[in-house]
């Protein structure tokens, strides 16, 4: 009976061990993720794209720019976005975890991506999308998550 007992309350303790790890780490993520989005907000609202002239060609399979005809300027650049390819070996804890809380998406094999997550107002601009990456990228490589920005166009 008495070894019951003892092996009982070494259970609860570590079990109760294991609930302040997951807090902590909670803590930890919820302060990371914060001042990346805070970063990403700021690298996002300072940068300048470089805009993009276009215009309506009547042959489609002519890629010709041709000044004399009128054509639409979008200050924002090209349209797209950017995203985090979470990289490094799958044994690091922290991909573990932010995996096992559904933070990030993706496979063993195909690598883990990890959206980021800033206000972008309506904007589509990939050059926007890619400072807001860059930044996020930063702060959450200085908490131990290693990473790469890819940026896509639409």
């Amino acid at each position: 009976m008495a070894e019951y007992i003892r092996t009982g309350s070494l259970f609860a303790e570590e079990e109760a061990k294991q609930k302040s790890y997951v807090s902590v780490l909670d803590a930890y993520f919820d302060k990371m993720f914060k001042a990346a989005k805070k970063a990403a907000q700021k690298a996002a609202d300072e940068c300048v794209p470089n805009p993009v002239a276009f215009q309506a060609n009547s042959n489609l399979l002519e890629d010709v720019f041709d000044e004399s005809k009128p054509y639409d300027v979008c200050l924002d650049g090209q349209c797209g976005g950017a995203y985090l390819r979470v990289i490094g070996p799958s044994k690091n804890m922290m991909v573990k975890e932010l995996k096992k809380k559904g933070l990030i998406s993706g496979d063993y094999y195909m690598g883990y991506s990890l959206s980021v997550k800033y206000d972008s107002k309506g904007s589509q601009s990939a050059d926007r999308a890619e400072a807001a990456a860059n930044a996020y990228s930063k702060v959450i490589r200085k908490y131990g998550i290693p990473n790469q920005v890819v940026t896509y166009l639409t």
